[in-house]
Formats: structure tokens, C-alpha cells, sequence
């Protein structure tokens, strides 16, 4: 049986949670080698001939959240009910109420996942290909009530264009975190497909990933990717990115757009406390915000845009991906 991929292509946006802003500077000392304990990679998957590598990685990364919550409790594989998570659900319910296409963007997706949830397998284990598993999903309206029991507190993009840099963050999230990272490559798998990042090889200049193409899939599911084969890197956070400023409050109409702004490292507080949203903007600090959102530009999409001329070029030339 074929595999299929299952990504459908973006740019990554420049208002994604920055990860150096959200969790702090990383390290720049590393072993040459390292990989997560794969306990912290939940299950290996096999998506089969469904477009639903998106939705692999995401109940992945759901199992491994609440095992994380879990372990403090004193849980067991064993007695957990919860230690399987539906990557049906998440492929019919994580996206536009008008989509219909085969496969998923991964930042729509990420996003529906903070609003919407997720949904243990035992209340869900069906997986169809689209549309039909959107209809099934959207008949089903309890489902919506059980999966907000399971939020995820956001995500942070890891998309730097300076490949030292990058290559630092992904480091330090996995060792900082101990668990994968949603992880884009745009041809390496002949067309968008979405891995999940568990290690890495210094020596041979690639990360370690986990598949969702069956435990057959090179070591038992897992293998390795050259690094400038990974277009998108993020990282999913099981508590929401806040604020420090005292001076900002939920209940005011700017307290989104400054949040989105600043966890987006686009602009900064006059300390770390304060943000004084009601002082005149001056000429030089309006600057430097522009100068920012140029930066990021430039940062989290130069990169994602050639890959994407390439990949149409191939597309269209009818050339081999």
C-alpha cells in the first residue's frame, strides 16, 4: 500500500509565537549526538493511503502532553485510558468548516488545536480520508465537549533563516522539553509531509524523526532527515505564553494585538513589567517595529519561499519531487 504525504504548503506566518521570546535564549553547547527518550515520542503511526500526516504528528504530540500532565499522578500505561489519541478526530475537526481538500495546513491546524482540543482514541478510533471523515467528525457534536478537556496551551515557531541560530532552538527545545517537535518538510518525502523532530546527528548533519508510516518505516518507524530538508519547526506548549506587563490587562480592547506582537518578537515593552499602551509611539520606536516585521519576513518566509517556487516549478515542468 502507498503511503501518502499530506501537508499543504504555507508560508509560515510572521506573527507565530517566536521561540527565543517565548522560552527564553537557547543554549549553544551540544552533544553531537542526541535523541528523546521515545517514550516521548508517542505511539508510531500508519497513516496509509490518508492525507493525515498533520494529524499523525498532533495526536502524537497529544500523547505525549498528557503523559507528561500525567506522571506526577502516578499513572501507568497499564491503567491510562488516555494514552491513545484520535488522529481521526484531529483530521476532520482541526480545520475550516469550508474545507474539503485531502490533506492539512499546519498552522490552521495548530491553531483549531488551541481552540478545539483533543480527543482520546477511545471516544473516537475511525480514520477516513476527506471528506468523509469530516462528516462523520462534524455529526458527532459530544466529541467537541470531551476534546476541550484536552487543550494545548499554544505553539512557537522555530523558523529562523540564520541556520546556526535554528539549529540551536531545535536543540535546545528537545533537550529543554524532552519531547518532539512538529516538524514541515517540503520535497524530501516527494511532496509536504509532517514529521515529527526527536534528535539529531551532528556528525552526518541530519535530525532524527519519527514517521507515521508504520513501524516497518526504516527503525521502526523512526529515521533521519538532512537539516536543510526541514522547512518548519515548531514547538507545542502545554501552558499558554502569557504577558509580564502589569499594565496590560485582559479585559482591554489592545491586550491580543499587543500580546500577538510581542510573543511574535516584533515589539518590546519599555521594561519587563511595563508596557505603557496609552504613551505616544515616537518616530524611532515606530522604525524599529517596521524593521522588525521586515526582519521577520525575511526570517520565517524567505526560506519557505523558494522552497515553494521550487516545488512548483517541479509541479509544473512535471519533474520528479
Amino acid at each position: 500500500m502507498q503511503n501518502k504525504n499530506g501537508v499543504i504548503l504555507e508560508m509560515p506566518s510572521v506573527i507565530d509565537y517566536d521561540y527565543e521570546v517565548v522560552c527564553g535564549a537557547p543554549q549553544t553547547q551540544f552533544p553531537n549526538k542526541f535523541s528523546i527518550d521515545r517514550k516521548y515520542a508517542g505511539k508510531v503511526k500508519n497513516q496509509g493511503n490518508v492525507g493525515s500526516c498533520v494529524a499523525m504528528v498532533i495526536s502524537s504530540i497529544a500523547e505525549v502532553l498528557y503523559r507528561k500532565t500525567k506522571e506526577n499522578e502516578g499513572f501507568t500505561e497499564e491503567t491510562d485510558l488516555y494514552k491513545d489519541f484520535s488522529e481521526g478526530w484531529v483530521y476532520g475537526a482541526l480545520r475550516n468548516d469550508d474545507s474539503t481538500a485531502e490533506g492539512m495546513i499546519v498552522s490552521n491546524a495548530l491553531e483549531y488545536w488551541r481552540l478545539l482540543g483533543s480527543l482520546p482514541s477511545i471516544y473516537f478510533d475511525m480514520l477516513y480520508e476527506m471528506p468523509d471523515i469530516k462528516k462523520v467528525v462534524k455529526s458527532r457534536e459530544d466529541l467537541y465537549k470531551i476534546a476541550k478537556e484536552f487543550p494545548i496551551g499554544g505553539y512557537v515557531a522555530l523558523n529562523y533563516a540564520d541556520k546556526e541560530r535554528r539549529d540551536n532552538t531545535i536543540k535546545d527545545a528537545l533537550t529543554k522539553y524532552g519531547y518532539g517537535l512538529l516538524a514541515v518538510s517540503n520535497n524530501y518525502f516527494g511532496e509536504g509531509h509532517c514529521i515529527m523532530l526527536t534528535g539529531w546527528d551532528d556528525e552526518n548533519d541530519k535530525y532524527e524523526f519519527k514517521n507515521s508510516w508504520g513501524e516497518n518505516y526504516r527503525d521502526k518507524g523512526f529515521g533521519y532527515i538532512p537539516k536543510d530538508k526541514v522547512n518548519s519547526v515548531y514547538l507545542i506548549l502545554m501552558d499558554k505564553p502569557g504577558l509580564k506587563f502589569t499594565d496590560v490587562s485582559e479585559d482591554k480592547w489592545y491586550f491580543k494585538p499587543i500580546r500577538s506582537a510581542v510573543l511574535a518578537g516584533i515589539v518590546k515593552g519599555v521594561n519587563e513589567t511595563s508596557f505603557e499602551p496609552d504613551r505616544p509611539v515616537t518616530r524611532a520606536e515606530f522604525t524599529q517595529g517596521l524593521l522588525n516585521v521586515y526582519k521577520k519576513i525575511d526570517e520565517q518566509n524567505n526560506a519557505m519561499y523558494k522552497s515553494l517556487i521550487e516545488y512548483i516549478d517541479r509541479k509544473v515542468d512535471k519533474k520528479p519531487v
